[in-house]
């Protein structure tokens, strides 16, 4: 009996996942504002102030920085992998090439924030204010972005396969070469967009608003 709860206690802890951040290096960057590569995986960074801060190249893989202040951050090439970064300030941060699959960005402001050739597969950037931002060539796969505002994004190259666009604003947006196949755009706002390329077969525009000529059809079924 005794071994049979050992053995489940076992396989419990086996299985869940441990990150243990490095605290010197928190401390790091708690003094300095900067932890270039640093490992802060898992750490806990609710309402920070990080404004302006260099976490490039840093592991901070399901790291927390809900509510926290990452103005013009740098963050390129960062780990970011279901990191929690819900309600944030991200405007003009830098995320070029980061991983933020399956993070949580929901709410935030990532006004004219870089985002491109980052991996934002999976993730939720619910109702996000997303204007005047940087995604070219990023990989948005199957992304959550519901109600978001994107006026005037760069999108091109983008691969939104499969994404959940529903009633986002995509006021002037730039769309040119992007893939839009299975991508979920019912109710959204095309007002202005610019297609050239885009590859909008396969999605789905049912109630879509402001539809240009060229999709018009597409947004009336």
């Amino acid at each position: 009996m005794k071994k049979s709860i050992l053995l489940r206690i076992f396989l419990i802890f086996a299985s869940t996942p441990f990150y243990a951040y490095n605290q010197v290096q928190l401390d790091q960057l708690r003094i300095t504002n900067s932890c270039r590569g640093c490992d802060l995986s898992g750490a806990a960074l609710s309402r920070f102030v990080l404004k302006g801060s260099d976490l490039r190249e840093a592991n901070l893989q399901n790291a927390v920085f809900d509510r926290s202040d990452l103005r013009g951050a740098k963050l390129n090439n960062a780990n970011l992998i279901g990191a929690i970064l819900s309600e944030a300030n991200l405007r003009e941060a830098n995320f070029t090439k980061a991983n933020l699959s399956g993070a949580n960005l929901s709410y935030s402001d990532l006004t004219r924030t870089n985002f491109q050739g980052a991996n934002l597969s999976n993730a939720n950037l619910t109702r996000v204010i997303l204007s005047g931002s940087d995604l070219k060539d990023a990989n948005m796969q199957s992304v959550v972005l519901k109600e978001g505002i994107l006026n005037g994004d760069e999108f091109s190259g983008a691969d939104l396969k499969g994404a959940n666009l529903q009633d986002v604003d995509f006021s002037y947006a730039k769309l040119s070469g992007d893939i839009f196949k299975g991508a979920d755009l019912r109710g959204a706002n095309l007002y202005g967009i610019i297609l050239n390329g885009a590859e909008i077969n396969g999605a789905m525009l049912s109630g879509a608003l402001n539809c240009p000529r060229k999709i018009y059809k597409m947004c009336m079924k």
